[in-house]
């Protein structure tokens, strides 16, 4: 009889030992999932700021390179502050250049029309140029300033002809 019994013996998982087993599968799989997400969620949030200070930069180069060799600043005239700054660049073809903002966007606008500068991902508002008056030996400047998703930037460029 005894040998009967150990015939009817099968190996194998029994019921318990499967759920316990699809339940710690899930709890794996589920964890990993989480960390995934968190992994993404926070590169994401990390690229926004990157795209945020790319585009300030890109726009504070841009001013710079307008402002560099420049002629005459027609508006904003000294010591007083504009939304757009209109000037004359002999070293720039189509010389006659304004730079402002329209629509959350920075623009450049020359005799070949106007063309945005910065890119619909970033909102760009309070751009403000101010005209610094040339005083006592230092040079005029232009102090540029503006928020990139709300994050402010300033520079200032001294003019030197």
């Amino acid at each position: 009889m005894n040998k009967n019994l150990k015939k009817n013996k099968q190996a194998g998982f029994g019921l318990i030992e499967t759920l316990i087993y699809i339940a710690l599968m899930a709890f794996i799989i589920g964890g990993g999932v989480m960390a995934a997400y968190y992994l993404i969620d926070a590169s994401e949030q990390g690229g926004d700021t990157v795209n945020t200070n790319a585009e300030a930069e890109f726009l504070l180069r841009k001013i710079d390179w307008v402002l560099t060799g420049a002629d005459t600043i027609f508006i904003p005239t000294p010591g007083n502050t504009s939304l757009t700054l209109y000037l004359f660049n002999d070293n720039i073809t189509l010389n006659n250049i304004t730079v402002g903002l329209s629509d959350g966007q920075a623009y450049i606008e020359r005799g070949d029309g106007q063309k945005d500068i910065t890119g619909d991902r970033v909102l760009i508002e309070n751009l403000q140029f101010e005209h610094i008056p040339a005083t006592g030996g230092k040079p005029a400047g232009i102090k540029v300033t503006f928020t990139a998703d709300g994050e402010p930037y300033v520079t200032t460029k001294y003019l030197r002809n």
